[in-house]
């Protein structure tokens, strides 16, 4: 009988938001002009979160994955 992969169950750690990978709870801020489709689709999915910024123009996105 065979044996089933570990890796069938398994689930990520991280995600990779705008070129660099956050674990749960790491933030990251970026320009407003950094977010696109990909990271819209995420944020719809729960994986991310958008934050307003206190610096003009930018927004802070923060990793919600577990």
């Amino acid at each position: 009988m065979p044996h089933r992969s570990p890796l069938l169950s398994a689930q990520p750690q991280s995600v990779s938001v705008c070129g660099k990978l956050l674990r749960s709870g790491q933030s990251l801020l970026v320009p407003e002009s950094a977010i696109g489709p990909r990271e819209r689709s995420m944020e719809r999915k729960g994986k991310i979160r958008f934050r307003i910024s206190n610096e003009k123009g930018k927004i802070q996105i923060v990793c919600t994955i577990g």
